[in-house]
């Protein structure tokens, strides 16, 4: 391409002569190409204006002096060439004389092949002889400039072999600080992964194993369980909430940690103690031949263990504890033995305290029947705990939790509750319950936007209870744009079909759906994908101290970075201390749930702060 644009006008010159001697490319034309050899930056346009500009005058001159004919004439007769050589020349004088033609002349001159002093006086032949030299000359400088190319094509290889050698070794240089990037993030991903492993399968007060350790080793124990028996001991601490609201959180802890040495210290190498919620602690005992005996053995010397106060500063706590015992002879499932030791341990307190109880047949019975005379007496109810927006502090919603407090002051706790309701086939009967509950609420609240929040079982997802459940929500005195239901449990795979469908049926409606207690291993995280979800409620063991432990603020995040993912709202459960509330504001979470923001409070006592415009304050005791 560089060739040809700067040897264009030469070539036309040269073709120009070969089929009319006397009819060249016009005097610009060449001087053109003698600029472009000369490397002057000038264009086509303005060349010819330069000789358009002294061309006239030049013509004018010859036809002046030569009869009116002219050279370039398009008319002019090339047979008469000889009789015009003196009129060449005389051309030839006239370029010299005019100064500002004088790089034409040159330019016609060196195109051709002749030098400045040559008297161009000759025939036709001599002219083609000076075509001949020029197209040599063409030739030549061809081949110089060839060479030149060539020169220079080295020059832009060796070039581009310097530039691939330091390519070479850049890549080579940032290959190895990539590697060692790489090495660098693969050991910080393994220890935060360790250090989430840690967090997620250890309490961090205690040092036993968490909730999700227990169900990520237990239930595929428990499954295929040999013919030796296991045993579950439930245990809490009596009157550990004394302890906190009259020593504080410092004496309270070191109660937990001292409840957790003696449960650790009265177990074998096979068996396993696990903190599963604020005071309660599992114990499993495996590979035993007299199960219910064992673990009998096992309360008696924890209790010996506790008989000792424990001192934190100048106070002197006495430790009291009460197990309830459920024994597996057999391939077992772990929420059966939670729920039948949670029967037993509310046995055990009801007939006599720091002492145990083993699940029969009979607990299950008596307790249901306990909640249908209760039922009919009234004397089970439905108490609110407020849920704020944690912005702007206003109420957002409500849940609804049944609460029931037997004779002698103690109360069953909600699981129970709803498990032998559930067994009972009250649970629609309570959901009625509780929305006529709601129904007397709604006039009292100037936020048209509360929403009230129901506990819903698995079974009341599935076969005849869903369609209880959606005909109850239907028909029910509460519009279901005010209504949300809470999954509190897993739902197994074989009943996931039948359950989302139930779901997106009272979705339909209006109503909304939760998943409670993610991050817990009651609930799989996968659920917040298997089901048609408007919020997650995060579980209070992940909240707690999210202002002082670094592992629950990493899961926290996770979470709620998942849950924004897939446009859901957020709600934190438990939430008890300003520092947590704080932290939670910061993560993303929209709304929040705990003493921090009020506790579950009576349907009296929820219409009196709903009047006032503000949240309940926290009520002296209350079921979760």
């Amino acid at each position: 391409a560089d060739l040809t644009g700067r040897w264009s006008p030469l070539l036309e010159f040269t073709l120009g002569t070969q089929y009319g001697v006397y009819q060249p490319v016009s005097l610009a034309e060449l001087t053109l190409g003698r600029w472009a050899l000369d490397g002057v930056a000038v264009s086509r346009n303005e060349a010819l204006a330069a000789y358009l500009e002294s061309e006239a005058a030049v013509l004018e001159s010859l036809s002046e002096e030569h009869d009116g004919t002219s050279p370039l004439d398009p008319e002019f007769d090339p047979g008469r060439a000889g009789e015009l050589d003196t009129r060449w020349g005389r051309r030839i004088e006239v370029l010299r004389a005019a100064p500002e033609m004088a790089e034409l002349e040159r330019g016609f001159y060196w195109m051709v092949g002749v030098s400045d002093d040559d008297p161009w006086v000759g025939s036709p032949e001599a002219l083609f002889e000076h075509t001949e030299a020029s197209l040599a000359l063409m030739e030549s400088v061809g081949a110089t400039v060839l060479r030149e190319s060539a020169g220079k094509l080295d020059e832009i290889a060796s070039g581009a072999r310097l530039r691939l050698r330091v390519a070479l070794v850049v890549g080579i240089v940032v290959g190895m600080l990539g590697l060692g990037v790489l090495g660098w993030w693969m050991r910080a991903r393994n220890r935060l992964e360790a250090h989430l492993r840690v967090a997620a399968e250890y309490d961090a007060l205690t040092g036993v194993e968490s909730r999700f350790a227990l169900y990520f080793h237990e239930e595929s124990r428990l499954a295929r369980s040999s013919s030796r028996g296991a045993a579950l001991l439930l245990t809490d601490m009596d009157d550990f909430k004394s302890i906190n609201d009259r020593w504080g959180h410092a004496v309270g802890d070191a109660a937990l940690v001292k409840f957790a040495e003696a449960c650790r210290a009265v177990i074998g190498p096979k068996d396993r103690v696990a903190r599963i919620g604020g005071d309660e602690f599992v114990i499993m005992l495996h590979d035993r031949t007299a199960p219910a005996k064992e673990a009998a053995a096992v309360a008696e010397r924890l209790h010996a263990l506790l008989a000792a106060p424990i001192v934190v500063g100048e106070v002197s706590v006495h430790l009291r504890a009460t197990v309830g015992i459920a024994v597996a002879e057999g391939p077992a499932h772990l929420d059966e033995l939670l729920l039948q030791a949670d029967t037993a341990l509310l046995d055990a307190k009801k007939n006599r305290r720091s002492r145990h109880a083993i699940f029969n047949r009979n607990h299950r019975r008596n307790l249901i029947r306990e909640i249908d005379g209760a039922l009919a007496d009234g004397h089970i109810e439905a108490v609110f705990q407020p849920i704020v927006r944690s912005d702007t502090h206003e109420l957002s919603g409500a849940e609804l939790l049944a609460r029931w407090t037997r004779e002698d002051g103690s109360q069953v706790p909600l699981a129970n509750l709803i498990e032998a309701m559930v067994s009972m086939g009250a649970s629609g009967i309570w959901t009625e319950r509780m929305l006529l509950a709601a129904a007397r609420v709604i006039p009292f609240l100037p936020n048209k936007n509360v929403r009230f929040w129901l506990n819903v079982a698995m079974p009341d997802l599935v076969g005849p209870g869903a369609r209880v459940l959606i005909d109850t929500v239907s028909a029910g005195p509460v519009p279901a744009q005010r209504l949300g239901i809470e999954i509190t449990e897993r739902i197994p795979p074989s009943d996931l079909i039948e359950a989302r469908s139930t779901l997106m049926s009272l979705r339909a409606t209006g109503v909304e759906i939760a998943l409670d207690d993610v991050g817990s291993d009651t609930v799989p995280l996968r659920h917040m994908t298997d089901l048609p979800l408007d919020r997650v409620k995060i579980d209070g063991s992940l909240v707690r101290d999210a202002d002082t432990s670094m592992q629950n603020r990493a899961l926290l995040r996770a979470i709620v970075n998942g849950a924004a993912d897939l446009e859901l709202e957020i709600v934190a459960e438990e939430v008890e201390t300003d520092g947590e509330a704080a932290v939670l504001k910061y993560l993303g979470v929209q709304h929040l749930q705990g003493y921090r923001t009020g506790a579950p409070v009576t349907l009296d006592t929820f219409i009196s702060a709903a009047r006032r415009d503000r949240s309940p304050e926290p009520a002296e005791s209350s079921t979760h």
